[in-house]
């Protein structure tokens, strides 16, 4: 896609146009000439050619800031959202609510515009943006905990009332970059991240049924807080493990839900009385089911 009214940069580079050209046409846009190509360049690779052309890009970004941006949008998968890429980037909030920084990149193709509020970088400009990260510890290790924060800050409003139905637009928009970090911080054992994460996407996963995820996710955490010899965290987990189980089968026909509710409460650990309470109606609910499918027999 060509952008004329944006001096005709192309934004889509995941089309037929070559990557190298696409990067070339957006340095053309803004610098109005081509990068200069040297004679050793012609026998490269495409990707060869484009990694020079997304390197010419960036040396012609004079403030520090566009490249913070840059690396800082690295750390998303899929999208961003202005708001969150900014301040992961550590970018003082403009008074005409607009990032000059932002704008550069997108006029040089090396971020894609979705919609107002959320924008999309290609593979191998990430791929780029993660190689410059990597190169900048200092800023990595600022830049992912402000990432964190900031999606701490995104999901704590829904800690509360979890078993209850809550609003949950912004993490439906959010879920591919929240499940991305969510698993950096299984990885990387950021125990007490992760569950504060957890504190307010349980619900959220619960309705919409991502078995698939509390799964391995409460098999990372009953490790990491047997490892810890955290007796109410391994108790959290294996409730939370056996409720998912209860709601992929009700009948429980292998009794691992079963098992995990007894060795819930052997721990005896002083966890939450909605859990408690919970863990009662699903044993309840699990010999209910067997033996309406005794009787069906």
């Amino acid at each position: 896609d060509v952008d004329g009214a944006e001096g005709g940069q192309v934004h889509q580079l995941s089309g037929g146009l070559p990557l190298a050209m696409a990067y070339s046409v957006g340095y053309l846009s803004v610098h109005r000439h081509l990068p200069a190509l040297k004679r050793s360049h012609h026998n490269q690779p495409p990707s060869e050619i484009a990694h020079y052309c997304v390197a010419a890009s960036l040396k012609q970004l004079k403030a520090p800031s566009a490249h913070h941006l840059l690396m800082a949008a690295a750390l998303f998968t899929e999208k961003f959202s202005v708001k969150a890429a900014a301040h992961v980037a550590d970018l003082p909030q403009p008074s005409e609510g607009t990032y000059p920084e932002l704008s550069s990149l997108y006029r040089l193709s090396l971020v894609n515009k979705l919609d107002k509020l959320y924008y999309s970088m290609h593979a191998f400009t990430q791929d780029f943006a993660t190689e410059k990260l990597e190169n900048d510890l200092v800023f990595k290790e600022a830049a992912q905990e402000r990432w964190l924060n900031w999606y701490i800050s995104l999901v704590q409003p829904l800690a509360e009332n979890w078993l209850d139905w809550q609003d949950y637009s912004n993490i439906e928009l959010e879920w591919s970059n929240i499940r991305a970090l969510f698993n950096w911080c299984m990885e990387t054992e950021r125990y007490t991240t992760t569950q504060k994460l957890w504190l307010g996407l349980r619900g959220y996963t619960l309705v919409r049924g991502y078995w698939d995820e509390r799964q391995v996710w409460m098999d990372g955490f009953i490790k990491m807080a047997e490892q810890r010899d955290d007796q109410v965290g391994l108790a959290q987990a294996i409730f939370y493990k056996a409720q998912t189980l209860v709601h992929i089968d009700d009948t429980d026909a292998q009794g691992e839900a079963l098992d995990l509710l007894k060795s819930f409460w052997q721990l005896k650990a002083p966890v939450d009385s909605d859990i408690t309470f919970a863990a009662l109606a699903y044993i309840a609910a699990i010999y209910r089911q067997r033996n309406d499918l005794i009787e069906s027999r």
